[in-house]
Protein backbone atom coordinates (compact mmCIF):
# COMPACT_ATOMS: atom_id res chain seq x y z
CA UNK A 1 0.00 0.00 0.00
CA UNK A 2 2.96 2.32 0.68
CA UNK A 3 0.98 4.87 2.70
CA UNK A 4 1.74 7.17 5.65
CA UNK A 5 -0.64 8.72 8.21
CA UNK A 6 -0.20 12.22 6.81
CA UNK A 7 -1.00 14.09 10.02
CA UNK A 8 -4.26 12.36 10.89
CA UNK A 9 -5.04 11.13 14.39
CA UNK A 10 -5.14 7.36 15.05
CA UNK A 11 -8.61 5.82 15.12
CA UNK A 12 -7.70 2.73 17.17
CA UNK A 13 -4.94 1.20 19.26
CA UNK A 14 -3.97 -2.47 19.25
CA UNK A 15 -2.07 -3.80 22.27
CA UNK A 16 -0.43 -7.16 22.86
CA UNK A 17 1.99 -8.74 25.31
CA UNK A 18 -0.01 -7.32 28.20
CA UNK A 19 0.36 -3.76 27.01
CA UNK A 20 4.10 -3.99 26.31
CA UNK A 21 3.64 -3.67 22.54
CA UNK A 22 1.15 -1.50 20.71
CA UNK A 23 0.29 -0.22 17.25
CA UNK A 24 -1.87 2.63 16.06
CA UNK A 25 -4.44 2.15 13.32
CA UNK A 26 -5.24 4.91 10.83
CA UNK A 27 -7.91 5.43 8.19
CA UNK A 28 -6.70 4.34 4.76
CA UNK A 29 -8.90 6.80 2.89
CA UNK A 30 -7.18 9.75 4.66
CA UNK A 31 -3.64 8.39 4.28
CA UNK A 32 -1.13 9.96 1.92
CA UNK A 33 1.44 8.23 -0.30
CA UNK A 34 4.93 7.65 1.07
CA UNK A 35 7.46 10.29 0.09
CA UNK A 36 10.04 9.13 -2.49
CA UNK A 37 13.47 8.21 -1.16
CA UNK A 38 16.13 10.83 -1.77
CA UNK A 39 19.68 9.99 -2.79
CA UNK A 40 21.03 11.26 0.54
CA UNK A 41 18.65 9.03 2.49
CA UNK A 42 19.53 6.03 0.33
CA UNK A 43 23.24 6.60 0.92
CA UNK A 44 22.69 6.93 4.67
CA UNK A 45 20.75 3.66 4.77
CA UNK A 46 23.45 1.89 2.76
CA UNK A 47 26.11 3.16 5.17
CA UNK A 48 24.10 1.89 8.16
CA UNK A 49 23.58 -1.51 6.55
CA UNK A 50 27.28 -1.72 5.67
CA UNK A 51 28.14 -1.25 9.35
CA UNK A 52 25.85 -4.17 10.26
CA UNK A 53 27.11 -6.43 7.45
CA UNK A 54 30.88 -5.89 7.70
CA UNK A 55 33.26 -8.07 9.70
CA UNK A 56 35.17 -5.80 12.11
CA UNK A 57 38.48 -7.61 11.63
CA UNK A 58 38.79 -8.44 7.94
CA UNK A 59 36.34 -5.72 6.73
CA UNK A 60 34.57 -8.23 4.46
CA UNK A 61 30.94 -7.31 3.78
CA UNK A 62 28.31 -10.07 3.82
CA UNK A 63 24.79 -10.11 2.38
CA UNK A 64 23.21 -10.87 5.76
CA UNK A 65 23.47 -8.77 8.91
CA UNK A 66 25.98 -10.02 11.44
CA UNK A 67 24.99 -10.76 15.01
CA UNK A 68 25.15 -7.76 17.34
CA UNK A 69 27.33 -9.67 19.81
CA UNK A 70 29.93 -10.21 17.09
CA UNK A 71 30.03 -6.54 16.17
CA UNK A 72 30.06 -5.16 19.72
CA UNK A 73 32.71 -7.47 21.12
CA UNK A 74 34.83 -7.28 17.94
CA UNK A 75 34.91 -11.07 17.67
CA UNK A 76 35.68 -12.69 14.38
CA UNK A 77 32.90 -14.61 12.71
CA UNK A 78 33.31 -18.22 11.58
CA UNK A 79 32.81 -17.38 7.88
CA UNK A 80 36.07 -15.39 7.86
CA UNK A 81 38.12 -18.15 9.47
CA UNK A 82 37.96 -20.24 6.28
CA UNK A 83 38.63 -17.35 3.93
CA UNK A 84 41.98 -17.39 2.15
CA UNK A 85 41.74 -13.73 1.20
CA UNK A 86 41.36 -12.52 4.79
CA UNK A 87 44.66 -11.19 6.16
CA UNK A 88 43.45 -11.37 9.78
CA UNK A 89 42.38 -15.00 9.64
CA UNK A 90 44.77 -17.87 10.43
CA UNK A 91 45.60 -20.17 7.54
Amino acid sequence: MRLRPGGQEPVALITCRRGQRFAYLYRVDLAKPVRPMTLAKELALDKAMAARQTCPKCRRRYHACLQAAVLHRMQHISHCANSLSCSWCPG
